[in-house]
């Protein structure tokens, strides 16, 4: 049975779209399957489409994913995105020196 704290599958959401980031092996089988059983689904809000690249790859180095996994992740995709509106040496792909 699987721990209440671990999260089965995360997607970020960009602009309404939500994208899966990890449990994407998990998911197919959780509905063929008709699980009954309980899975915490984690959405994290993103401002880039590269930062649900970036979750992929971060979870996907993962095994397990827990609730304080995700939150902890969220708050640094915050805080980059936060940086990079702010920053203009961050804005290499609007075709600007820095």
């Amino acid at each position: 049975m699987q721990h209440t704290d671990e999260v089965g599958v995360a997607f970020t959401i960009l602009e309404g779209q939500e994208m899966l980031v990890h449990g994407k092996g998990r998911l197919p089988h959780m509905v063929a399957e008709g699980e009954t059983e309980r899975r915490c689904v984690a959405r994290i809000p993103i401002g880039h489409y590269e930062a649900a690249e970036v979750l992929k790859a971060v979870f996907a180095d993962w095994g397990t994913v827990t609730s304080a996994d995700v939150l902890r992740v969220g708050r640094h995709v915050q805080g980059i995105e936060l940086a990079r509106k702010f920053d203009p040496r961050l804005h290499a792909d609007d075709g600007e020196d820095a």
